[in-house]
């Protein structure tokens, strides 16, 4: 005769909302949902006769255990990456751009975005990924959502002014001006 343990009883778990435990031996507990429950083990332990699998004969009286229990705490879907639309901004002084974040898995647990200025006084970025450019210089915008981060180098520029009445215009002018000066030569032959 073989004999082994045999092992019967009731699993349970507190709050299945959270966890779930397998219906076979060894039991697996997976997690669902980001939380804290309780699993319990009553068990009956007997030793087995397993000879004859379709027959299993007791050896022994059975081995009834106190109670057994752990605290299972799941923690969620972890972020694995983030990304932005751009990696490298200009903006002239006073002009605003909305940045736009990805975070990977989709079903990560902690989606939420934090935005930071490395130099807040040259570009400042609010909870909603939108660069205002503030004085000429260069920053970092990062976007970090759990472990995780992405970054935009922004760089301001002063804005450059718009021509002088001589620019272009006066150049157009002049053109015309070449242009009519054959005419008044061959007039004043």
């Amino acid at each position: 005769m073989t004999g082994y343990l045999s092992i019967s009883g009731d699993i349970s778990v507190a709050s299945p909302d959270i966890a779930g435990i397998s219906d076979r031996w060894p039991c697996a507990v997976s997690g669902i949902k980001p939380g804290v429950t309780a699993v319990s083990f009553d068990m009956d332990l007997r030793a087995t006769d397993f000879s004859d699998k379709n027959n299993l004969k007791p050896l022994a009286r059975s081995c009834v255990t106190d109670p057994l229990s752990f605290t299972v705490a799941v923690s969620g879907v972890p972020v694995t990456e983030v990304s932005l639309d751009l990696t490298e901004l200009t903006l002239n002084i006073g002009e605003s751009k909305t940045l736009t974040a990805t975070v990977k898995p989709d079903d990560a647990t902690y989606k939420a975005v934090a935005w930071i200025s490395s130099n807040p006084a040259v570009a400042a970025v609010d909870d909603t990924g939108k660069v205002t450019a503030l004085s000429a210089g260069t920053t970092v915008i990062t976007a970090k959502a759990g472990e995780k981060s992405a970054t935009c180098t922004v760089t301001v520029v002063k804005q450059k002014s718009g021509g002088s009445s001589h620019g272009c215009a006066a150049g157009l002018g002049a053109l015309s001006m070449l242009t009519l000066i054959p005419l008044w030569l061959r007039r004043k032959r």
